[in-house]
């Protein structure tokens, strides 16, 4: 028997569908029926199992496992609705009784929960009232979880789902029927999206021993990049980029990837820049500045935070165009353009990047909408030399 707030919680009442506890209750004691029939037994039995997650702690001398500690769990517990609303919650396994002073007595007021419980189907609102009421047990692990539901289909879908993917990932590195096994140049690219340390080294060593007509020697540079990109493929999974992206990208997204690997060349050339403080990601181009997306504090180390513009700028024709105008050169004080340094006697706008066009617009005094194209920022400087009169 259910309880919410004092008043008894009967699914069978013809007016229970008014209750605003209702549509919650439905939902998960759906979901909690579906629960019980994955799990029903060769006999045909329908039951779920609760283990305790603190397992068995160790003696600190004798070294043998100690008795795994009962908790005490209470059969009423306050929790907030999605209204905001802060709902008292009761199981209790008979009806309450009125005593002498007019308080509600009920047969039990708690569970003494030890190593494991089972729940059979004829007690779905004490299961119900464990799985999604009270904080001490749940399907995750947490700081209040105790008990946690086995589920054994679950956990044999999560090793499926796991093998399916190893599987995938070495079918498309290294099988003679990967689309890429043929294909050198998709290789070294996939490899620089997913930075694999050194790739540049191994493609420029590749092509040195192709154009000496030495393929074994070659081949054994390409080898090298597979088994790094295994590797890059998994790690990058804490980066924010799940297996199934790589996979996606050899298939049918060749433009994701090249995206991928500017952004990296963007970023080892300061072209790209993470305010670690602010999260703030921007282009710093000639000394100007451009936004490019902000990034949670978990994101601002190392390069995780590059999954984050690669989707941002590939949906923004602005910053694709800042990017397609960057070189490949490192921005040292040797090469970076001094827009001071521009006369426009002697040299051309037409030999100008687009970057450096927008830095020379800077220098003029002259306000260039972020979505200014090429030609229309050609005509600006033009249109503030011929006033000046230079």
């Amino acid at each position: 028997m259910l309880l919410v707030d004092g008043q008894i919680f009967d699914p069978k009442d013809p007016n229970i569908q008014e209750h605003p506890q209702w549509d919650f209750f439905k939902q998960r004691m759906d979901e909690l029926k579906l629960l019980y029939k994955k799990n029903t037994t060769e006999s045909g039995n329908q039951k779920i199992v609760i283990k305790n997650v603190r397992g068995n702690e160790r003696n600190p001398i004798t070294n043998y496992p100690e008795p795994v500690a009962n908790t005490y769990i209470p059969y009423k517990t306050t929790v907030q609705d999605n209204d905001g609303y802060s709902r008292t919650w009761r199981y209790t396994p008979g009806s309450p009784v009125t005593d002498s002073t007019g308080n509600l007595r009920y047969p039990e007021e708690g569970l003494i929960f030890g190593t494991s419980l089972v729940l059979t189907d004829k007690e779905m609102d004490k299961a119900f009232y464990l799985l999604y009421i009270t904080p001490e047990i749940g399907f995750k692990k947490g700081n209040k979880v105790v008990g946690l539901v086995v589920n054994n289909n679950e956990e044999a879908h999560d090793i499926a789902k796991n093998n399916e993917l190893e599987a995938d990932v070495k079918f498309f590195i290294y099988s003679k029927h990967s689309p890429m096994h043929d294909d050198v140049e998709m290789l070294f690219k996939l490899c620089k999206a997913w930075n694999v340390p050194r790739i540049k080294h191994m493609e420029r060593m590749y092509n040195s021993f192709i154009q000496d007509a030495n393929n074994t020697t070659a081949y054994e540079f390409v080898n090298s990049a597979k088994v790094g990109l295994e590797k890059a493929v998994w790690d990058n999974v804490s980066n924010g980029v799940p297996v199934e992206r790589f996979i996606e990208a050899v298939r049918k997204d060749p433009d994701w990837v090249d995206l991928r690997v500017n952004v990296l060349e963007a970023i080892d050339n300061g072209y790209i820049k993470l305010n670690k403080g602010t999260g703030a990601v921007y282009f710093d181009i000639g000394g100007e500045q451009t936004g490019i997306c902000n990034v949670q504090p978990r994101k601002r180390t190392g390069i995780s935070y590059v999954n984050d513009v690669v989707d941002v700028m590939f949906n923004s024709e602005d910053s694709m165009q800042i990017l397609s105008s960057l070189g490949d050169e490192q921005p040292t004080s040797s090469t970076k353009f001094d827009p001071k340094m521009f006369d426009p006697g002697q040299d051309s706008i037409g030999d100008l990047k687009y970057s450096e066009k927008r830095a020379l617009a800077k220098f003029l005094s002259i306000t260039v909408p972020r979505s200014t194209k090429e030609n229309e920022l050609d005509k600006l400087i033009i249109e503030e030399y011929d006033r000046r009169g230079i």
